[in-house]
């Protein structure tokens, strides 16, 4: 059964335009390579987080998610990205989604 990682950010002030930019340019193709199948991206128009953005991507079943993460631990292109996503971020938050 599919499943779905649902990613919360609050990005720094000042920063969200160049974290869109380093996400179309860097991120985006990163995941999609290595067929992550991207849902959608959001923005927080109302609510108490500014510069909060919400991703969603689907995996097959909760194994192929488990993989992802271990390879996304030890890939050096993937260390080589979160580095580089660390200044953006204030707070990051994970939920794993399953349907019913």
């Amino acid at each position: 059964m599919a499943i779905c990682e649902m990613i919360t950010v609050q990005v720094a002030p000042g920063k969200l335009e160049e974290f869109h930019d380093f996400w179309v340019r860097e991120s985006l193709p990163y995941w999609e390579k290595h067929g992550i199948k991207h849902i959608g991206s959001w923005e927080s128009m109302i609510g108490n987080d500014q510069n909060e953005v919400i991703r969603m991507f689907e995996f097959r079943d909760f194994t192929h998610y488990e993989q992802w993460r271990k390879f996304l631990a030890e890939d050096e292109e993937g260390k080589r990205l979160r580095k580089k996503l660390t200044p953006y971020l204030l707070k990051s938050k994970r939920l794993i989604l399953r349907p019913y």
